[in-house]
């Protein structure tokens, strides 16, 4: 898989230290799949660890479920491109803004 904005993954864990391991397991097994439908995601992280979202989006759980990724997915190129990385408590805030979410890009 290609990973996009992987820089949203590195800003979380410097800020908060903890979550580094957690985080690299997550990118390493990420790194290695290959995937043609969001099905494959709940194969690879397990059904109660991944949402399927709308707009290709996926919601992957990490660290236990304390961590929610949200990725937009393009299966033909099998890029994922991260598009939030936070705290469950976080994720919820975000209600139905989570199929259109963006934060790794920077605001100006």
């Amino acid at each position: 898989m290609n990973i996009i904005a992987f820089k949203a993954i590195h800003k979380f864990h410097e800020k908060h230290p903890r979550t580094q391991n957690s985080l690299r397991t997550w990118y390493t097994i990420l790194k290695a799949q290959t995937w043609v439908k969001p099905q494959d995601a709940v194969l690879t992280f397990g059904q109660t660890n991944v949402d399927i979202l709308k707009n290709n989006r996926l919601c992957i759980n990490v660290k236990g479920n304390e961590i929610r990724i949200v990725l937009s997915l393009n299966y033909d190129k099998n890029t994922a491109f991260i598009k939030w990385v936070g705290w469950h408590k976080d994720y919820d805030k975000l209600g139905d803004k989570i199929h259109t979410v963006n934060s790794t890009i920077e605001k100006k």
